[in-house]
């Protein structure tokens, strides 16, 4: 308790924050046991997920991205994969409205290193396909169908990331085949994004092959 004080800068502050002078945290942190320090950062990523719950960060003066940042390097730390997991998807699903492909396929990288689930590989294959690297696209989207055996969703993902990329080459009887098989996964698990998303490709496949 010597080592921690009320933080006073921030008035806004309500309850009042306590924290650990800087200088000191690194020695802290090595004094712990290293389950002892899995604890803390666990301890640390479900604090940080109870505050992004309740106001995105505010009362911490955190914007919204860096608290999903900040989040997953704790869970990361703590060694629980699949709660990073879950964050990386999130942090992609919002870096991917800017059109940042490039960080959300080192984020999907770094991930797939721990923790080896599908959606990170489709995470990557959807960035190598935004990035025009069709062929690295179909590698890493065939990886997700080929690992997502017991998860309907990600095999559907998986299917409709493939269909994109023979769209792309034109493709079109290959990728409306695709479309269709993903449907008949999709309509197994009553996700009506999802299926709508495949019926919108699926009109996109017919006009473009119209038009050829």
């Amino acid at each position: 308790r010597a080592f921690v004080y009320t933080d006073t800068e921030k008035e806004y502050f309500e309850p009042r924050k306590l924290a650990v002078y800087g200088l000191l945290r690194g020695w802290l942190m090595n004094q712990l046991r290293s389950e002892e320090r899995k604890q803390a950062h666990q301890a640390a990523g479900d604090f940080l997920q109870t505050e992004e719950r309740m106001d995105k960060g505010e009362s911490l003066g955190l914007n919204w991205g860096l608290l999903l940042f900040e989040n997953r390097r704790q869970y990361l730390l703590a060694g629980n994969f699949s709660q990073a997991r879950l964050l990386t998807d999130k942090i992609s699903r919002l870096l991917e409205v800017k059109g940042l492909f490039e960080i959300i396929l080192a984020l999907n990288k770094e991930q797939f290193e721990y923790d080896r689930h599908p959606s990170s590989m489709t995470w990557i294959g959807r960035s190598y396909f935004e990035l025009s690297d069709y062929d690295r696209a179909k590698e890493w989207y065939q990886k997700g169908l080929d690992s997502a055996n017991e998860d309907p969703d990600e095999r559907a993902t998986a299917l409709q990331g493939l269909a994109s990329i023979e769209m792309a080459k034109e493709n079109f009887e290959e990728a409306e085949n695709m479309e269709f098989d993903a449907l008949k996964i999709i309509k197994a698990t009553s996700n009506e994004e999802n299926e709508a998303t495949i019926w919108f490709q699926l009109g996109a496949i017919q006009l473009n092959n119209k038009t050829e």
